[in-house]
């Protein structure tokens, strides 16, 4: 048993012998009962209330109060850190609100952008359009082809006739 129950223990014992003192003092002068009585009603409600923290160890009230700083202080440190963080995503949301009016200014541009190139598109369609509608009076590649092979032709034809007039005719 420690010291501080040592000390619990005289008190209630002391408690107890005053109780049962003034129930004496009540019993021989019966003039002062109603003075003493209500004090005395209320201590003697006191004392299983004070004896009955007598069987609580004060070593392990200590330990669990030891406990409960030492999940404080965690606590503490959580919380700051909770501070810390909570802090940080302030900043990032911040952050994100200016990025997503950075992105909003660009997707504006984007559609500025996309509208230029949208009459561009349409102009190019027009301009291959009347190129298309030209390319009808040119001659193809296989055109080009048949008309050298018959230029070739005549100039051979050709060559043949002069050769035959210098030849043959003189």
């Amino acid at each position: 048993m420690s010291n501080s129950a040592k000390e619990m223990t005289e008190c209630v014992s002391a408690l107890t012998m005053l109780v049962a003192a003034l129930h004496n003092l009540m019993d021989r002068y019966p003039d002062l009962r109603s003075g003493l009585l209500q004090a005395t009603t209320r201590l003697s409600e006191a004392l299983p209330c004070a004896s009955s923290f007598l069987s609580i160890d004060i070593g392990e009230i200590n330990e669990r109060l030891t406990e409960v700083e030492r999940s404080l202080s965690l606590l503490e440190i959580d919380v700051a850190q909770l501070k810390i963080d909570v802090a940080q995503l302030r900043i990032d949301i911040a952050q994100l609100k200016i990025d997503i009016a950075q992105l909003k200014v660009d997707v504006g541009e984007i559609k500025e952008d996309v509208a230029l190139l949208g009459k561009d598109v349409t102009e190019v369609k027009v301009a291959i359009a009347g190129i298309n509608g030209r390319l009808d009076i040119f001659a193809s590649k296989e055109d080009l082809h048949k008309q050298t092979w018959r230029i070739y032709g005549a100039m051979a034809t050709l060559m043949a006739v002069f050769y035959f007039l210098v030849r043959f005719v003189h």
